[in-house]
């Protein structure tokens, strides 16, 4: 029984074996912003809120249905908001269609490097778990999670490693911007 323990956790914890992530369908990372915009156009309902960001309302993921993408970009060193790069992306859905979602990602990425579950309340109070799946590979990581931002929503963020990055390195001047302030 210990063994079967011991090799369930390896099989859990294994890197992830198909080949990692390099974009989202013909846009690879590093792909200008705008050359993203421009053939995503009608497909979705598509919204460059920032530089940055850019939502893709109504896109039809094959065996998903209609999703909602977000694309994350890095800015262009040079102050070019026209030439931001492609540097990951999320797909949004309600929290009843992860099992597809979820099955698209693990035909997609192989088996999943970690998953577990995680505890979450509602805005009545109400308690509810929900799977977080992760796959890590040397230049691109991918989360699923069941529940997102709000517990009927889930979501896949993608991103490569210069985005992963990025974000990290936000997250860390927030938390120190935040100290300050105390």
């Amino acid at each position: 029984m210990r063994g079967l323990v011991v090799a369930l956790a390896l099989f859990v914890a294994a890197p992830a074996w198909a080949e990692e992530p390099t974009g989202f369908a013909e846009f690879r990372w590093g792909t200008a912003s705008h050359r993203v915009d421009e053939g995503l156009y009608g497909k979705c309902a598509f919204d460059r809120a920032t530089e940055e960001v850019a939502f893709c309302t109504g896109y039809v993921l094959p065996s998903v249905g209609s999703v909602k993408l977000a694309f994350w970009s890095i800015p262009d060193p040079g102050g070019n908001a026209y030439d931001a790069k492609l540097a990951g992306y999320s797909i949004l859905l309600r929290a009843s269609g992860y099992a597809s979602l979820k099955s698209v990602a693990v035909e997609k990425f192989g088996a999943p490097t970690t998953s577990r579950m995680a505890a979450y309340t509602t805005g009545a109070g109400f308690k509810v778990s929900g799977e977080i799946v992760t796959w890590v590979w040397p230049g691109a990581t991918a989360h699923l999670s069941e529940r997102c931002d709000k517990v009927t929503e889930s979501c896949l963020n993608v991103r490569s490693k210069r985005g992963d990055d990025l974000i990290r390195g936000r997250l860390e001047s927030d938390r120190v911007k935040a100290k300050k302030a105390f």
